[in-house]
């Protein structure tokens, strides 16, 4: 069993594998190498569901609830698997993936609030 230390160690490399693999997955997307950002991509999600035995990108659409992302995906997947040569742009693809990496609030930004817990009794 690895001690403390050696849980941080691996917690500070795999924060480091994930900056990398996310760095080469921009760089890809904003250089529109469509080829490049496949791999890119399932490294990305290899990562982003370490449970699951990622190899195509179909599998990272079924499990992203983003409908960009998957969208995207799919225009990924004709470029990579079209009979001619197609150009691809990526920019749209990493704005999803930015969109996709962003924490979720699990409140609604209004301006209600729960009722109190012992309202006081007049």
């Amino acid at each position: 069993m690895p001690s403390q230390r050696g849980r941080l160690k691996i917690k500070i490399t795999l924060l480091a594998n994930r900056q990398q693999i996310r760095r080469q997955l921009k760089q890809a997307c904003t250089s529109h190498d469509p080829v490049r950002a496949r791999y890119a991509l399932l490294e990305w999600g290899r990562v982003r569901w370490p449970n699951e035995f990622i190899h195509g990108l179909h599998q990272i659409a079924d499990k992203s609830p983003s409908t960009a992302l998957r969208l995207e995906l799919s225009r990924l997947d004709a470029v990579l698997f079209a009979n001619h040569r197609m150009q691809w742009n990526g920019l749209a693809l990493w704005q999803s993936i930015v969109v996709e990496g962003k924490p979720k609030t699990r409140f609604a930004k209004s301006g209600t609030r729960l009722p109190q817990l012992y309202p006081q009794q007049a």
